[in-house]
C-alpha cells in the first residue's frame, strides 16, 4: 500500500497513456457501437420497469430501484442515447475505480494492470449491458462500487466509510434481490477490518436498519395494494417455479393427502402435467423461469382460474396476490422431496452456474423490430417500429462469455486452492489475505444463492465474472513471483 501518495495523485500518476485511451477510445467505440445498434436493447421486462417508472410505483414486479433510476434520467432527458450512454459510462468508471483501488493497495505489475485495463475498456459485454434497458448494468456498477468500498474498509478503514457503504448497499437492495446475501459479505469485511469494535457494529447495524426499513416500506405498499403483506411476490413465484422442476420425478401423495390449502392448486398442476404428457410435451426442458412467465404454465393457469371473470382488477395485482400461496406451496414440495429437489433442480443448476446460458442477453430486441407502446411513449419515439436494425438479431460477440465464465470460475478456485496449499496467506500482507477471504466468501454465497434459489443466466453472473478475472490474474502473478523467489532461494542455498 502506498502510504505517502494520496489516491487522487496516484491515479494522476497513471494518466499516460490510459487517460488518452479513456478520452478517445471509449467514446469512439461507443459511437461505432451505436451506429450498429442505434436503439437500446429491449425485452419484456423492460416494459415492466418503464411502466413502474411511468406510474411512480413504489412496489412492482421487480425491485423499484431501476425504475427510479429511469425516472431520474427521464427528468433531465427523454433521449434513449443519454440513458444508455450514462449506463455504459457508469459501468466503465465503477470497474476502473475498482481496478485503480486494487493497484493502489496491492501494487501488482504493469502487465497485469494492462490486461485488466483492456478487459474493462475493450469489453463488448459492457457495451451491450450499457445498451440494455434492464437493471443488470446498474446493479453491476453498484456492486463494483460496493466491493471497492469493502476494499477501502479493509486497507484504509475510517469510521466515515460506514455511511456511504450503507447507502450503496441500500441502493443495491432496491435494484435486485440478488443483493440479499451482500450484507453477510459486508459484515465479514467489517469484522476483518482494523476498525474499532464499536464502529464495526455501527457499520453492520446501519446497513441492516436501512435495508429493514426498505423491506417494511415495500411490505406496506403491497399490503395497501392487495391486502397481503409481502416483500417480493416474485420470490413466491420463483420458489414454486423451482419446485415444479422436480414434479415429474417424484412420487406424489394422493390428492386427498395434500394439505387443504394446496389441494385446489395441486389439482390444477397435476392436470397440466398429465395433459402435457398425453400431448408428448415436456414442461420443464431446462432450468429457467418457464413456470413464472409462460401463459401455458400451470402456475399461470391457476392464476387465470382464480381470477376468472374479474375484469376490474389489473394484472399486476392478480399476479402479486398469488405470491404468498406459491411461496408456501413451493416450500411444501421441497420439504416433502428434498432429495429430488437437490437432484432435479439444484444439481443441474450447478452446471449452469459454472457455465451460464446466454438467454435473452444474446439477442437484440428479442429478434423483432417492434417496440412496445409504453417504451415508445417514454422515449418519445414517433413510431413503434425500429427504423434501423442489424441484419442478424443474434449478438454473436456474447457467445464466448459462458465459456469465459467457466474458465475463470476454474481459475479462481484453483488460485484459492494454491494459496492455501502453499500456505501463502501467512507471507502476504494481512489486508490482501482478508480481501481474498471476502471475495471467496462472496463466491460461495453467490454459488449457494444462485444454485439453491434462482434460475441462472449470464447477465446475473457478470459481476462474479469480473471478480474472477481480476482476482485470478492478480493471484497468478503473485504465485509466479512466489515460485521465482523459491527458485532463487534454492539456487542461493546450492551455491
Amino acid at each position: 500500500m502506498n502510504e505517502k501518495v494520496n489516491f487522487g495523485k496516484f491515479i494522476w500518476s497513471l494518466r499516460m497513456p490510459y487517460l488518452w485511451i479513456l478520452l478517445i477510445v471509449v467514446p469512439l467505440e461507443f459511437l461505432i457501437f451505436k451506429m450498429q445498434y442505434p436503439y437500446p436493447n429491449f425485452r419484456g421486462d423492460s416494459v415492466s420497469y418503464i411502466a413502474a417508472a411511468f406510474m411512480h410505483a413504489d412496489a412492482a414486479e421487480w425491485p423499484v430501484g431501476y425504475s427510479k433510476f429511469l425516472s431520474l434520467i427521464h427528468y433531465f432527458s427523454h433521449s434513449d442515447t443519454i440513458l444508455v450512454s450514462f449506463q455504459y459510462l457508469l459501468l466503465e468508471l465503477s470497474a476502473l475505480l475498482f481496478l485503480f483501488s486494487l493497484k493502489y493497495f496491492i501494487q501488482f505489475g504493469k502487465v497485469v494492470f494492462n490486461i485488466v485495463f483492456a478487459f474493462i475498456v475493450f469489453n463488448p459485454l459492457f457495451l451491450h449491458l450499457g445498451n440494455y434497458i434492464m437493471s443488470d448494468g446498474l446493479f453491476i456498477s453498484l456492486s463494483l462500487l460496493w466491493i471497492t468500498q469493502l476494499l477501502w474498509i479493509l486497507y484504509r478503514p475510517s469510521p466515515l466509510q460506514i455511511i456511504p457503504h450503507a447507502l450503496i448497499l441500500l441502493c443495491l437492495f432496491t435494484v435486485r434481490y440478488n443483493a440479499l446475501f451482500y450484507p453477510l459479505v459486508s459484515s465479514l469485511a467489517f469484522v476483518l477490518s482494523s476498525l474499532r469494535r464499536s464502529v464495526k457494529i455501527a457499520g453492520i447495524l446501519l446497513s441492516i436498519v436501512l435495508i429493514g426499513l426498505f423491506i417494511g416500506y415495500t411490505e406496506n405498499k403491497f399490503y395497501a395494494l392487495n391486502g397481503v403483506r409481502q416483500f417480493s411476490p416474485f420470490g413466491g413465484w420463483q420458489l414454486a417455479n423451482n419446485a415444479l422442476y422436480m414434479y415429474t420425478n417424484v412420487e406424489l401423495k394422493p390428492s386427498a393427502e395434500v394439505p387443504t390449502q394446496f389441494q385446489e392448486l395441486d389439482s390444477v398442476i397435476r392436470q397440466s402435467f398429465i395433459s402435457a404428457r398425453k400431448k408428448g410435451m415436456i414442461l420443464n426442458p431446462y432450468i429457467k423461469d418457464y413456470y413464472i412467465w409462460d401463459g401455458n404454465s400451470p402456475l399461470m393457469q391457476y392464476l387465470k382460474y382464480k381470477w376468472e371473470g374479474d375484469t376490474m382488477t389489473d394484472m399486476f395485482t392478480k399476479w402479486a396476490s398469488m405470491g404468498p400461496l406459491y411461496s408456501d406451496y413451493g416450500k411444501y414440495l421441497i420439504q416433502e422431496h428434498p432429495a429430488a429437489y437437490l437432484g432435479h433442480f439444484v444439481s443441474p443448476n450447478m452446471s449452469n452456474f459454472f457455465q451460464p446460458t446466454i438467454a435473452d442477453l444474446g439477442y437484440y430486441n428479442q429478434g423483432t423490430n417492434s417496440i412496445d407502446y409504453i417504451i415508445a411513449k417514454w422515449f418519445d419515439y414517433k413510431t413503434m417500429t425500429m427504423t434501423h436494425v442489424p441484419e442478424n438479431s443474434e449478438l454473436s460477440v456474447i457467445r464466448p462469455y459462458p465459456f469465459f465464465m467457466a474458465i475463470f470460475n476454474f481459475c479462481f478456485l484453483l488460485c484459492i486452492l494454491l494459496f492455501v496449499l502453499f500456505n501463502e496467506f501467512k507471507k502476504l500482507p494481512r489486508a490482501f489475505n482478508h480481501t481474498a477471504i471476502v471475495i471467496t466468501c462472496f463466491w460461495l454465497l453467490n454459488f449457494l444463492f444462485s444454485t439453491l434459489a434462482s434460475s441462472i443466466e449470464l447477465r446475473y453472473q457478470v459481476f462474479q465474472l469480473i471478480l474472477n478475472v481480476f482476482f485470478s490474474i492478480i493471484s497468478i502473478e503473485l504465485l509466479i513471483k512466489f515460485s521465482n523467489t523459491q527458485k532463487q532461494q534454492i539456487i542461493t542455498v546450492g551455491m
